[in-house]
């Protein structure tokens, strides 16, 4: 019996981590496995979008990414970027993103998103 109850309690899902612009530039813990979701507004109509830079595919697994338009017709509003990925491996390790027009370049980012993981086994 005691077998099974430690076996269900492995299923449960860790929740997912949601993250806004508040996030920028701090640190967390989480658990091998867990989802992060990072979202982020963004306003595709100028050129502009966040793009994940050099993400450290040893501690994270990239799940998906999209976009959510704006609620309102209003032309050039910003609707919301987003991303989610998932802790592979513990260790310390941090996701960086920029907000750049493609054909600039990173170099030219006009916004910088950092954060930093704990990740647990």
């Amino acid at each position: 019996m005691v077998l099974v109850l430690v076996f269900a309690n492995s299923l449960v899902a860790m929740p997912l981590l949601k993250l806004g612009r508040e996030a920028n530039g701090r640190g967390f813990s989480i658990a091998k496995g867990q989802t992060i979701k990072i979202q982020l507004s963004s306003n595709p109509t100028t050129g502009y979008d966040w793009h994940l830079d050099k993400p450290n595919l040893r501690y994270f697994r990239f799940v998906n990414s999209g976009f959510i338009r704006p609620s309102g017709k209003l032309i050039g509003a910003s609707g919301k970027k987003w991303f989610e990925i998932k802790a592979a491996r513990a260790g310390n390790c941090g996701v960086h993103l920029l907000y750049y027009r493609s054909w600039e370049g990173k170099k030219k980012a006009a916004e910088e998103y950092k954060v930093n993981f704990k990740i647990n086994p």
